[in-house]
């Protein structure tokens, strides 16, 4: 390995100046010999390497051969008018690597690295590597090399146009993390280039035409987490390009046009792309069989734009089930919707779901909340002319569904109150049967988030009926039912998505009808001890009608009528505490709810009739609960309850009840 060590190397042309007028010929002619002694080039033979340490300065051309290593620390400088280049890998030259950790700059004619038909040339830099003269043509030119790998952590800059030039290359890598910028151009040129691929996590920006200018490329890939800019036209430029890739969860920002596709392109995006001109395309297909997919977290400000003559151009929307939107497009687009959300044509226009496919979830936790808080109850079939009342509070939520696409992640927070006064007047059913009745009254109030806020309800709810708590006694158990109905008010919000760079906030007020009706059964065995058994069954049935509503001009909503059957075991176990008042118990238990009516909803999009029947609507439960009951007087008691709940389906749920009863 070659050190160079030695003070900074002066050109004759720089010293001339200093010398008399009378001396000037004898200068000129010093001039000459002392450039002809050290301006040459520094040639790295085979397979060796040549460094230029930390505060050295180093002004001549480095040259290779092959499998070369050149490592800057310190300062490598090109005056003008001296060289061609700072750093040459010949044509046909393989295997080289430029290290860069300090500064490689100056003002050679032609480029700072040139790599004209190079094979397996690298570079990676960590400082900077630039030129601010308008006589140089690139910083970087790589035309017709062969495997070309830039790996950028600092800083590659011209304050001319194409920075790093790949015409006719193939298979050239660029990976930035770090600055990549032209102040009078194109960051990246690539001409005819095959197979390049650009993967951006840094910076890159340019000032005209493309920040990265991917003209007739073949099969190219860009890669970008970071940001790219372009005061002009195209951040990624894909103009006659044919197989561009190109995948965005940074920024792309441009005046206009700020991604142009050509023919047999993809554009997978969940992040920003933005065009900054008023009525400007952010997206322009110029070719056909090219395909569009804008993803969950996308931020577009720009037009959706396909040139008119294009076949086969698709823009497929992956924002989630929740998510609604409403994008200004032009053009022909096939359209579609990962989450089978219908699209209306015209602009992409598309209605969150999350809501409606929710709606079964909510009613069957209703109807099972309203159980639980009747259980302190229905233990205490001795307290007769009772009052009681079960506060509770519950959370319900799913992160993620993998069995269908249209299933929605929420959470659902619910407060409620259920109060019962035994009637002082039985119903009579025959002769000689006689029914002690409970008028019973729900209160609640529920938070539906969907999805990180796409959707929002808020309800509130009442429910009034009848409690008939021993109905009949069948093979030693106790036989309940309960008839009930009830009135809902809903508060609904959600978010549309657009590329007009405003906020589109849809809200919509609606309300439901609902009847229940069902029946338990509670059998109860002593076992050893202090221990006794509990088994509990039931099976309820359910419906709600909600009303037809809007939601401003973008979606109408058809009443629909959603009817469900649910069912419920629990098995449990009681310790009755020795030598006090106090239980506690715990209980495993299974329930199923099926929908058997109102499964699809109709709507309409822009006056559009469409229509959803995506989801799960039938479910299978496991719960734990424990809980603990304590006699505080001959005439009240009180008991707490917590559960925990998993579904098949991912639901899960959380609840705590308080249920007092007091005997009059």
């Amino acid at each position: 390995m070659d050190n160079f060590n030695g003070n900074k190397i002066k050109s004759s042309c720089r010293v001339m100046n200093k010398w008399r007028p009378f001396n000037l010929l004898f200068a000129a002619g010093l001039c000459v010999s002392y450039s002809a002694a050290y301006a040459s080039q520094y040639t790295i033979t085979n397979g060796s390497s040549f460094d230029i340490p930390i505060n050295t300065t180093f002004e001549r051309q480095v040259v290779f051969q092959n499998h070369g290593t050149l490592t800057v620390e310190g300062t490598l400088e090109i005056a003008p008018f001296e060289f061609t280049f700072a750093v040459e890998a010949p044509q046909n030259s393989i295997g080289n690597v430029i290290v860069n950790t300090g500064t490689i700059d100056g003002e050679p004619d032609i480029g700072i690295i040139y790599g004209w038909r190079s094979v397996d040339l690298e570079i990676d830099n960590y400082g900077t590597i630039s030129s601010s003269s308008f006589m140089t043509e690139n910083v970087i030119n790589l035309d017709s090399a062969s495997g070309s790998v830039i790996n950028n952590f600092g800083t590659i800059s011209f304050d001319g146009d194409q920075t790093i030039t790949i015409q006719y290359a193939d298979g050239f890598t660029l990976n930035n993390a770090g600055i990549l910028s032209a102040a009078d151009g194109v960051a990246l040129f690539a001409y005819s280039a095959t197979n390049a691929t650009i993967v951006n996590s840094g910076t890159i920006s340019g000032t005209s035409s493309g920040a990265l200018h991917l003209h007739s490329t073949y099969n190219a890939a860009v890669i970008n987490s970071g940001t790219i800019t372009e005061t002009g036209y195209g951040a990624v430029d894909g103009t006659y390009s044919d197989r561009l890739a190109v995948t965005n969860t940074g920024l792309l920002i441009s005046s206009t046009d700020t991604v142009i596709l050509n023919s047999n392109a993809t554009l997978s995006n969940n992040g920003t792309i933005h065009a900054t001109s008023a009525g400007a395309n952010a997206v322009h297909v110029k070719g056909s069989n090219t395909a569009v997919t804008i993803g969950k977290g996308s931020t577009i400000i720009g037009v959706l734009a396909a040139d008119g003559g294009t076949e086969n151009v698709s823009l497929t929307f992956d924002h989630g089930p929740a998510a609604s939107y409403a994008y200004t497009t032009s053009g022909t687009w096939l359209l579609n919707d990962t989450s089978n959300k219908p699209v209306v044509l015209g602009s992409a226009i598309s209605a969150g779901m999350g809501a409606q496919e929710i709606a079964d979830k909510l009613l069957f936790q209703r109807t099972t909340r309203l159980n639980d808080s009747l259980a302190t109850r229905l233990t205490t079939l001795d307290n007769k002319n009772a009052f009681w009342v079960t506060p509770y509070a519950s959370h319900l939520s799913r992160n993620d569904d993998g069995d269908t696409v249209e299933a929605a992640p929420f959470k659902a927070h619910d407060l409620g109150v259920s109060f019962g006064k035994t009637l002082r007047k039985p119903f009579t059913v025959m002769k000689n049967k006689v029914i002690e009745l409970d008028a019973l009254l729900n209160i609640s109030s529920n938070h539906l988030n969907v999805d990180e806020g796409s959707q929002t309800v808020r309800s509130n709810g009442i429910l009034a009926g009848v409690l008939a708590p021993e109905v009949t006694h069948w093979r030693g158990g106790t036989i309940s039912a309960k008839v009930m109905l009830g009135y809902n008010i809903y508060r609904g919000h959600r978010d549309v998505l657009n590329n007009l760079d405003t906020e589109i906030d849809v809200t919509a007020k609606y309300h439901s009808f609902l009847a229940l009706a069902g029946v338990e059964g509670r059998w109860n065995k002593a076992l050893r001890g202090h221990l006794s058994g509990r088994l509990t069954a039931g099976l309820d049935v359910v419906s709600e009608h909600y009303a037809g509503y809007s939601e401003s001009a973008y979606f109408s909503w058809d009443a629909r009528t959603l009817s469900q059957a649910a069912a419920h075991m629990d098995a449990a176990i009681v310790h009755h505490v020795p030598g006090s008042r106090a239980s506690i118990w715990g209980s495993f238990g299974l329930m199923e709810s099926a929908v058997f009516g109102g499964r699809t909803s109709t709507y309409q999009i822009n006056q559009t009739n469409v229509s959803f029947s995506g989801g799960n609507y039938d479910d299978s439960y496991g719960r734990v609960q424990t809980g603990a009951s304590y006699q505080m007087s001959k005439v009240a008691k009180i008991a707490a309850t917590v559960d925990w709940t998993r579904s098949v389906h991912h639901i899960r749920k959380f609840q705590g009840y308080v249920g007092i009863v007091v005997q009059e």
